[in-house]
């Protein structure tokens, strides 16, 4: 695997971008729709064929995941292998099936194409996050955790596994309509007569399980960020519905999450939200409502919402760039530490290679002590490896007195003993 890859900073930084990117996200969607499908309109470049680019741009979570597993820690775990399959599952079918039935789909209406640009954005966003979940799963997770791990994997595949079979079930009856040659119709039957896009549902769902099962912040981003990106269409969607078939369409059905109506606020905000086309879950449809009422004790209510989720947010967001910024501080002041010790001949640098894997390790060894006292330096190598450089120094017979440090690496099991040693 490339070198840079391995880097457990690398993880970090793409494990914080996935959180970091959520909230712009959400905020952008809520105003300007992606342009492909019903929200299909030019200016954005040059087309693809639709399932020409759902291939391309959802590609890396197959192979990508594929190139990055192996290389893991924990490849060769049992636990590991299972965990990684659901999210395999989800996207053999996103990339390989949902494409050909989109292609063997017949209609009479040309499709409207898919925006490059949007499919260039996807397919970075794709390698994004399969970084971070192949790397989690193969590598970062410890499965040292017993009957724990059983519990919230079982809990979690099998709200995964539902939320899939809404998910696909539910772009084959959209496949179907589509393949009638009428145009845009009103999706009948199952979910759709609660929602407006059980598809999108059931993707949701399907990553709640994910975060769920693998019990992580990587799961959690992943959740958070899919949430950011199909809640706003599906509202702008259930809008597109509602505005094209009028009076037809059933005013019972949410924009993507069933019943919700029942349990958001009193009686009055629920009768204000139906009249404004039942867009009930986004305080922003609600902000609109109060700003045309102009109901000064919503509009405190609101405010006060609002702040609670700008804080909310900004404590979200401030928290992981103040622990980046800390790290990268306390990595800067160890490094010009370390160059102190080398320009006053306090310090000095050893090479070797790991027992374990064979990569370069260095340590920094004080030569200031007795010369007749051991030196040691604990050290990590990439593989995660805990290691000992255990030295020893002799002054030179020379007139200049100089000091030779030699010594050995020793890989140090989880109980401190020595497993494997390496000539410097």
């Amino acid at each position: 695997m490339l070198f840079f890859l391995q880097d457990p900073s690398l993880f970090s930084y793409s494990l914080h971008t996935l959180f970091l990117i959520a909230p712009p996200t959400f905020i952008s969607l809520t105003f300007l729709q992606a342009p492909y499908g019903k929200h299909h309109r030019p200016g954005w470049g040059p087309n693809l064929s639709p399932p020409l680019a759902w291939f391309l741009m959802e590609s890396p979570t197959l192979w990508f995941t594929l190139y990055l597993f192996p290389h893991g820690s924990n490849s060769s775990n049992p636990k590991s292998i299972i965990l990684i399959t659901p999210f395999l599952v989800h996207y053999f079918n996103r990339t390989i099936i949902y494409p050909l039935r989109l292609f063997f789909t017949k209609t009479t209406k040309n499709p409207s194409g898919f925006p490059f640009s949007i499919a260039v954005i996807a397919f970075l966003f794709n390698l994004l996050n399969s970084f971070v979940q192949a790397r989690w799963v193969s590598h970062y997770k410890d499965f040292d955790d017993g009957w724990c791990f059983w519990v919230v994997f079982f809990c979690g595949v099998f709200v995964f596994f539902v939320g899939m079979m809404i998910n696909v079930l539910s772009d084959k009856e959209l496949l179907r309509l589509k393949s009638e040659g009428k145009g845009y119709l009103i999706p009948k039957g199952g979910l759709f007569e609660v929602v407006s896009c059980p598809n999108y549902f059931g993707e949701i769902v399907e990553w709640f399980g994910w975060a769920l099962m693998t019990w992580s912040w990587a799961g959690l981003g992943f959740f958070l960020y899919t949430f950011a990106n199909l809640g706003p269409r599906a509202r702008a969607n259930h809008q597109w519905y509602l505005e094209k078939f009028g009076e037809d369409y059933p005013k019972k059905r949410k924009a993507v999450i069933p019943y919700l109506l029942r349990w958001f606020g009193s009686k009055s905000v629920l009768n204000a939200v139906y009249a404004d086309a039942e867009v009930i879950i986004w305080f922003y449809s609600l902000t609109l409502y109060v700003a045309e009422k102009e109901d000064l004790s919503m509009a405190l209510a609101l405010a006060s919402t609002w702040t609670m989720f700008i804080a909310f947010g900004s404590l979200v967001c401030i928290g992981p760039i103040s622990y980046t910024v800390g790290m990268a501080y306390q990595n800067a002041f160890s490094s010009v530490k370390v160059l102190q010790g080398l320009w006053r001949n306090d310090l000095v640098s050893l090479k070797g290679a790991c027992p374990n894997c064979g990569e370069e390790v260095f340590a920094f060894v004080r030569i200031d002590r007795n010369i007749d006292s051991p030196h040691k330096q604990i050290v990590m190598c990439v593989c995660e490896c805990l290691l000992e450089f255990r030295t020893n120094m002799e002054r030179s017979v020379s007139r200049f007195g100089r000091q030779w440090v030699y010594g050995r690496i020793h890989l140090v099991s989880p109980r401190g003993r020595s497993q494997r040693q390496r000539q410097l």
